[in-house]
């Protein structure tokens, strides 16, 4: 096997692992918006499932829900979905980082990756410092303590 074919082999499964966690999210969101009921065990399967994946970004904004509908749009799922796509670009540059064809590649493809996450962390600090996100919300305490 070849260095390449190393590197597309991880990047799939990195991107198919966390497009179906995406795919889940999204299905909540789409169920959410269209008001399904709790009383369907569909929307309960699937609710459940989700939970799992943005359970850790609950209570980060207010849900979205008005009065005259079941509609409702659950802001800590949005943000789920967009931070598990930013964590697919950065686990993929950093795993592919540990094949690559020489020490010194692999040494700056390392602190590449390493410099991605550090800037997600502030500027993700930054933008949920500047949109009021509420601070007792476990994913807000964990970008403030790191």
């Amino acid at each position: 096997m070849d260095l390449d074919s190393i590197k597309t082999k991880i990047k799939v499964g990195v991107y198919v692992s966390l497009s179906l966690i995406i795919a889940i999210i999204l299905v909540r969101i789409l169920l959410k918006l269209l008001g399904a009921s709790e009383a369907s065990q569909f929307a309960v399967f699937w609710y459940d499932l989700s939970y799992y994946f943005v359970g850790f970004f609950d209570g980060i904004y207010p849900v979205i829900a008005p009065a005259a509908s079941n509609l409702v749009l659950e802001t800590h799922s949005v943000v789920a979905a967009v931070v598990y796509t930013l964590l697919a670009g950065i686990l993929s540059k950093s795993l592919t980082s540990i094949s690559a064809s020489s020490n010194f590649n692999r040494v700056k493809e390392l602190l590449d990756a390493f410099f991605k996450v550090i800037e997600f962390f502030f500027v993700f600090r930054f933008l949920l410092k500047l949109t009021g996100a509420s601070e007792t919300s476990g994913f807000v305490q964990f970008l403030i303590s790191a």
